[in-house]
C-alpha cells in the first residue's frame, strides 16, 4: 500500500489539531514536517519505532511523557532542538514516525496512513494460536460460502423442476454439511 505524502499532512494536522501536548514545541515540529514534503517522502508512520534506525515518538498528554522521544541507534533524545537539527539536517534519510493517542485503531485518518514496520513486522509479534484462528475462520467463511452457493443452486434447479439436479446438489450440501472443517 502506497501512503501519500497528502495522507500523511492530513493525519499530522488532524493529530495536532486533535490532540493535546503538555510541550508546545511538538505542535512546531509537527508543524514543520507538514510542511515539507521532501521529509514526508521519506516519512513512514508506524509502531514501535524504537526497534528503527531512526525514529520519532509523538504522544498525546494522555499517553504520558515524554511527549517527544527521538530514537538514532539505539540512543533517545528529548531535547527539541537536538531532535530538529537531526530531522532538518538528515532530511534524505528514513525516518519513522510513532503518533500514540487514544483510540488511535479507531481513526481512520491514522489507519490511512500507517505502515507496517520493516524493523517489527506486525506478523512475527503474533503467536502460532493467531495464525491458527485465523485460518479457522476463513475455512468457516468458504464453507459458508460454499452452502450459500449450493442453496442458490438448489433453489434454481426447483424452480425449473429439475429433479435430478435437485438430488445431485442437496446431497453435495448434506456432504458439506456433514463433512468436517478442513
Amino acid at each position: 500500500m502506497d501512503v501519500t505524502v497528502e495522507g500523511k499532512k492530513q493525519f499530522l494536522s488532524w493529530f495536532i489539531a486533535n490532540q493535546t501536548f503538555s510541550r508546545r514545541e511538538v505542535s512546531w515540529l509537527v508543524n514543520y514536517l507538514i510542511s515539507h514534503e521532501t521529509i514526508l517522502n521519506h516519512a513512514h508512520i508506524v509502531e514501535q519505532i524504537e526497534k528503527t534506525p531512526r525514529g520519532l515518538l509523538i504522544q498525546s498528554s494522555q499517553q504520558g511523557e515524554p511527549n517527544i522521544l527521538f530514537y538514532k541507534d539505539k540512543q533517545k533524545f528529548t531535547d527539541i532542538d537536538q531532535i530538529f537539527h537531526e530531522i532538518r539536517f538528515h532530511w534524505q534519510e528514513k525516518l519513522y514516525i510513532e503518533c500514540r493517542f487514544a483510540n488511535a485503531w479507531q481513526e481512520v485518518l491514522y489507519l490511512g496512513v500507517l505502515e507496517d514496520n520493516p524493523y517489527a513486522p506486525w506478523n512475527q509479534q503474533l503467536a502460532d494460536s493467531e495464525f491458527q484462528k485465523v485460518d479457522d475462520y476463513f475455512l468457516v467463511l468458504e464453507k459458508q460460502n460454499q452452502m450459500n452457493q449450493l442453496l442458490n443452486q438448489i433453489d434454481q434447479a426447483l424452480e425449473k423442476g429439475d429433479q435430478v439436479l435437485f438430488n445431485e446438489l442437496s446431497n453435495q450440501l448434506k456432504q458439506l454439511i456433514t463433512s468436517p472443517a478442513q
